[in-house]
């Protein structure tokens, strides 16, 4: 039968239970009285058609049929406009499967014979096929077993009848297609067989899965609780009871105690196993569910520890136990972070005289820094080197002296003193730069930040100095001229120094070695300063006129340069802007600014409108003040919109004017425009 088609296997069916429907028209006949203008007794509700389709199960309270699936099915409808209506059930699950047909005779007619039909594609699983009537006696099935076609029927369907074939099975974790089939072999009305499509698709069997730690990885820190995180998850849709168990083994330094968190941890029981921490939990995973854990160990280091975790699931869905477990080792540091100052001058050294200054070492870390030592490289000239410093003796090694070892707590800063003599040996003030360098070494621990583990300063045995002025820089030349105003009360300082310029902008910045300086301009309001600090060279020679100009931040000045068409001193819509104008602004006898219009693709979207971006100029960062904006006007041309090429436009600091201007031809001609002049932007 499997090898049949739909068609020959409906023809075949047919033909197996013709005699069947003559001997049960018979028997229908001589069994039934249908009076007319009555009806069955039904707990359907009949639309205004005669046919609907019926509930998906039946009233339980009225007929008793053999036990069926405890937990109803979802399932979907379709209407057929027939004698037979039908409700089938279409489930997703694992593996096995369930569907009912339910087909209820909603007309007034009695029907001699009706069958359901279901076929299975592919055919290759066990099916079972079982049917009854209302009253819950058996209908007649024949095929299934892996034939991909089996069916139901009734032989006596009256009026208001309904009956039920249900279709159970496993889709071997497949998804299955199928479809239904409901026929009648008597009454009145339509003959067509009533067909449908379903689809039972297969959903994997759930797992718990225990997700590995993604902080399980170097560096771990000494003496103090480090956590990890894990997830527990159930992917199947019941709940899961499972004992977790997490085992810390010390492979060196140690590992006391264990704490586990998350959702049930308050079952956890703890105990030691020689130098190991065991950790046991009941858990209960709800379905579907992703939960996240942590444990903590309280590492005694420095050293190394591995840890462990296993699930052990007593119910729920496991399809698999490879992600029921993880193994990690963790090395555990201490953290340090030593931090140098730059060498800080006690008292500025001249020649043939004694000087000292000193070094700060700071640990920034978490942890205490061991066994440390200084390394510092002195410059030929000095006569000696000494330290106080307390937690260790130096030890003269030529031009290097090393300090320690010793130890730095977490936080705390150790300060070296040292001082030496230039002697008699005297240099040109040219040559006189020494550079005196240090580092810090250590034997434990991680440093955090190794960018500032050493320093080194120049020594100088002359000074040099450097001055000049800040200014309003009136016309934008980045440059105090003559005859700018000068402005005072500006703000210059540096690590090294802080002044401020007097009357008329000057300023001097006294007593500095050689060196690059950078300095920090903050001027007092309206002024605003260089955008970047301002690099100043101090070399043996005193540096005069490093001129500091200011600006006063202006505003913008937009121009629109449109063809007024209609003459009406107004910008329609439909007025064109016009490119190639020039315009002029002036200040005073000066020009500040000069262009010409021209397209901006405003929207950039790589077309110009003709309309709205065209005639453009925009003009930023215009110095407050009073201007005339003058138009370079086109022969024949007239503005309309001003009355004058020539318009006092007034600039504030902040402020955005946009001017629309229009021109007029009398004889609508453009008359001569002037070329594009390619030395404006």
């Amino acid at each position: 039968m499997s090898a049949l088609t739909r068609d020959s296997e409906r023809r075949h069916r047919r033909r197996l239970i013709s005699g069947i429907a003559t001997i049960a028209a018979l028997w229908a006949i001589s069994s039934f009285i249908v009076v007319p203008g009555e009806r069955a007794e039904t707990t359907l509700d009949v639309a205004d058609h005669p046919f609907r389709l019926a509930a998906a199960y039946y009233d339980a309270d009225a007929v008793t049929l053999p036990a069926r699936r405890s937990t109803p099915l979802p399932y979907s409808k379709t209407e057929i406009p027939d004698f037979i209506s039908t409700v089938f059930e279409t489930v997703s699950m694992t593996g096995d499967y369930e569907m009912t047909v339910n087909a209820t005779n909603v007309s007034q007619t009695f029907f001699s014979f009706a069958d359901i039909n279901v076929f299975i594609n592919p055919p290759n699983f066990p099916t079972n096929w079982s049917g009854f009537d209302q009253d819950g006696n058996p209908l007649g099935c024949y095929g299934g077993e892996g034939s991909g076609f089996a069916g139901c029927f009734d032989q006596s369907v009256g009026p208001g009848n309904h009956y039920y074939v249900t279709v159970t099975g496993n889709t071997q974790d497949q998804t299955t297609q199928c479809s239904y089939e409901v026929n009648k072999n008597s009454g009145s009305g339509p003959m067509s067989d009533h067909t449908g499509p379903c689809t039972f698709s297969v959903q994997q069997q759930g797992d718990i899965i225990l997700g590995v730690p993604p902080t399980l990885n170097n560096p771990a820190t000494a003496d103090v609780f480090n956590q990890y995180m894990f997830t527990i998850q159930n992917t199947g849709s019941t709940q899961a009871s499972v004992t977790l168990e997490i085992l810390a083994e010390p492979f060196s330094g140690g590992v006391n105690p264990l704490q586990v968190s998350g959702p049930g941890s308050s079952s956890c029981q703890f105990s030691s196993q020689g130098a190991n921490e065991l950790a046991t939990c009941q858990l209960v995973i709800p379905p579907s569910s992703l939960n996240e854990y942590s444990y903590s160990i309280f590492t005694v280091g420095p050293g190394a520890f591995a840890t462990s975790a296993n699930l052990a699931v007593q119910s729920g869905e496991n399809s698999d136990t490879e992600n029921d477990s993880f193994f990690g080792s963790t090395s555990v540091f201490e953290y340090v972070d030593f931090v140098l100052s730059k060498f800080s001058q006690v008292e500025n050294p001249t020649i043939n005289s004694s000087y000292y200054y000193y070094i700060d070492v700071r640990n920034e870390g978490p942890s205490t820094a061991r066994n440390v030592r200084l390394r510092d490289f002195y410059p030929t000239g000095f006569n000696y080197i000494e330290s106080n410093l307390t937690w260790g003796a130096a030890m003269d090694m030529s031009s290097v002296v090393e300090f320690g070892p010793g130890e730095i707590p977490s936080g705390e800063t150790e300060r070296i003193y040292y001082w030496g003599d230039f002697g008699d040996d005297v240099f040109p003030c040219s040559q006189s730069e020494r550079f005196n360098s240090a580092e810090v070494l250590y034997s434990n621990g991680v440093d955090l930040d190794e960018s500032n583990n050493s320093v080194a300063v120049p020594i100088y045995l002359c000074e040099s100095s450097f001055s000049g002025r800040t200014c309003y820089d009136e016309n934008g030349n980045d440059m105090c001229d003559e005859g700018e105003e000068g402005v005072d009360n500006v703000r210059l300082y540096s690590s090294y120094f802080d002044v401020s310029s007097g009357s008329s902008g000057l300023y001097t910045v006294p007593s500095l070695p050689r060196w690059t300086y950078e300095i920090i301009v903050d001027p007092p309001t309206p002024f605003v300063g260089p955008d970047e600090p301002v690099s100043v060279v101090v070399n043996d020679q005193i540096i005069t006129g490093i001129d500091i100009p200011l600006r006063i931040p202006g505003g913008d000045l937009h121009i629109e340069k449109f063809w007024d068409q209609d003459n009406d001193g107004e910008r329609d819509q439909d007025e064109q802007g016009l490119d190639g104008i020039q315009f002029v602004l002036r200040s005073g006898g000066d020009i500040a600014r000069d262009a010409v219009t021209a397209y901006m693709d405003m929207d950039q979207d790589e077309i110009i409108d003709p309309y709205s971006e065209r005639g453009l100029i925009w003009w930023e960062d215009i110095p407050p003040g009073d201007y005339i904006l003058e138009e370079v006007l086109p022969a024949g041309a007239v503005v309309t919109t001003h009355g004058s090429n020539q318009i006092p436009v007034s600039i504030t600091t902040g402020q955005s004017i946009i001017i629309a201007i229009g021109n007029w031809w009398q004889e609508a001609d453009w008359g001569d425009l002037p070329d594009p002049r390619t030395d404006l932007p």
